[in-house]
């Protein structure tokens, strides 16, 4: 079953019906949203992993990244993330570096 399919018969237990009468609409970044229903929800996956949140009352985020080497870490650190970050990132090389420079993208982009 594909994540699509398994959000959708998910929202449809939040809202009461058929997983088929779940509509999307997007938002202006291309976020999935459920229009007129009072549930929010946000999703992410990264490789064969997937996440989904649920909320009745507010917005919420998620991010998901597979551990995996990324170049231009530093590059992104520098010109992306607060000073305190840059020093907690940059404090570390190899693998470390990788797990703390994801750690706070996906705060970031949840």
């Amino acid at each position: 079953m594909s994540f699509r399919i398994f959000l959708r018969c998910l929202l449809s237990l939040y809202i009461g019906s058929g997983p088929q009468e779940v509509c999307f609409s997007y938002n202006d970044y291309g976020k999935p949203e459920l229009g007129s229903e009072n549930v929010f929800f946000n999703i992410s996956h990264s490789g064969d992993l997937a996440v989904a949140a649920f909320s009745g009352c507010n917005e919420l985020g998620v991010d998901i990244e597979r551990v995996k080497p990324v170049p231009e870490a530093v590059e992104i650190t520098r010109n992306s993330f607060s000073h305190i970050e840059t020093c907690w990132i940059s404090a570390v090389d190899g693998p470390e570096l990788v797990k703390r420079f994801l750690r706070c993208w996906v705060i970031r982009e949840a």
